[in-house]
């Protein structure tokens, strides 16, 4: 998206915003059937224009950092100039690696981020820094299916092996000492919590027709890093989110500890208030956030103080999220989305201190015997994650009654 188009999108937005206000405060939130639809659409555009705007921004951000590289080499061309034989071969591309997997010259790639590959011509003469590779692309798509990769602490690796984090448990403490008094020790108590790699993976079809495409208008790393990031971001986040840490990653939902509402069906600001100071102040004063499911904002937003104003409050920056007590609001399909008996339906914290490993990469195979009679490739993907919560203190939920 060019800056135009997010600077449409955002104003959509405003508009869509500000039209769903005024259905609001009509209606009083006592909708009938025409106004509901109404409604769930003018929402549901919000959606999706944020995912639109967050999209955008982030490939203006690539694009720049991209620019800036390009420059610093250029300044820097007389002292990293090759030798003529240095420049001779070429390294390959991860779209050229991918199109010989798929076709069979190569068996099998292990794909890893933070490549900066130089082209073989100089950069005065076209030469330029790759500024992504398929593996970023992967994590990128990744991000977009949960707030879990895109707010906690990401760890990549070269291998799987278990990896040790540590952990404070309780802090030193400090006393009051008289004149000439001795100082009581006061250690840290630490422990230690581990990170695996737990494989995930993802098929996606090929024609052999858009194989044989071998110029421009078939982009095969594209088409395959949005299919298979999209795949493997949503069993990713869901469990980043949910997942149980017994052979598994261990989801920040499932690792916080809860307050429990007065009532199974309702959820009311004051015990949103209550979530936010049961989180102790050092946490709040960083980068707390506060996450659910969309359907539970669709009946948080509706909430209004004593004088009939909403506590919620647009986002009037461009790409920046919602905000509700001052706190930022992200939504994460992998949450409740009901207020019923027992769902956690939101949570409040620093998701920073939820840590998450990337593993070895990203390893691509194909193979064209399983659809051999309908003249398809599958494209395998394989990616091997972990997480787990450092400091259950950073975090806690909302458990209805």
């Amino acid at each position: 998206m060019s800056p135009e188009d997010i600077k449409g999108a955002f104003t959509e937005r405003l508009n869509a915003v500000s039209e769903l206000r005024s259905l609001v405060d009509e209606t009083n939130g006592e909708f009938n059937g025409e106004q509901e639809a109404s409604y769930s659409r003018l929402n549901e555009a919000i959606n999706s224009l944020d995912k639109r705007i967050n999209v955008g921004l982030e490939t203006l951000e690539t694009t720049k950092r991209a620019e800036e590289a390009v420059e610093k080499f250029r300044s820097l061309e007389d002292l990293t100039a090759q030798p003529a034989e240095a420049r001779e071969v070429a390294k390959e591309s991860d779209g050229q690696i991918l199109r010989k997997v798929i076709t069979g010259e190569y068996r099998s790639h292990n794909f890893f981020g933070e490549q900066r590959d130089l082209a073989i011509t100089p950069v005065a003469k076209g030469g330029a820094i790759v500024p992504t590779t398929l593996f970023d692309r992967i994590v990128a798509r990744l991000n977009e299916e949960g707030v879990g990769s895109k707010l906690g602490t990401i760890l990549t690796t070269a291998g799987a092996n278990p990896m040790l984090i540590p952990q404070v448990t309780a802090n030193s403490t400090a006393s009051l000492i008289a004149e000439a008094g001795a100082i009581g020790e006061s250690d840290p108590t630490m422990a230690q919590v581990q990170l695996d790699g737990y494989k995930l993976g993802a098929i996606v079809q090929i024609s052999q027709e858009l194989l044989m495409d071998q110029g421009s208008s078939f982009d095969i790393e594209g088409y395959v890093g949005d299919q298979l990031g999209a795949a493997i971001g949503r069993k990713a986040n869901e469990l980043f989110a949910i997942g149980t840490g017994a052979n598994q990653p261990q989801g920040y939902i499932n690792a916080a500890t809860g307050k429990v509402t007065a009532s199974a069906t309702a959820i009311t600001i004051d015990e949103i208030i209550s979530l936010v100071h049961s989180v102790l102040p050092v946490y709040r004063a960083r980068d707390a956030v506060l996450i659910a499911n969309d359907g539970i904002w669709d009946v948080v937003r509706k909430l209004k103080d004593s004088d009939n104003q909403y506590l919620w409050q647009p986002s009037v920056q461009l790409g920046m999220p919602d905000r509700l007590l001052g706190y930022q609001v992200w939504s994460d399909p992998n949450m409740d989305s009901a207020i019923t008996t027992g769902k956690k339906t939101m949570v409040f914290g620093d998701l920073s201190t939820l840590y998450i490993r990337y593993a070895g990469g990203l390893r691509v195979d194909a193979s064209t015997e399983v659809n051999f009679t309908t003249d398809q490739t599958s494209v395998r993907a394989l990616m091997s994650v972990d997480s787990v919560l450092t400091d259950t203190n950073a975090i806690k939920k909302l458990v209805q009654a």
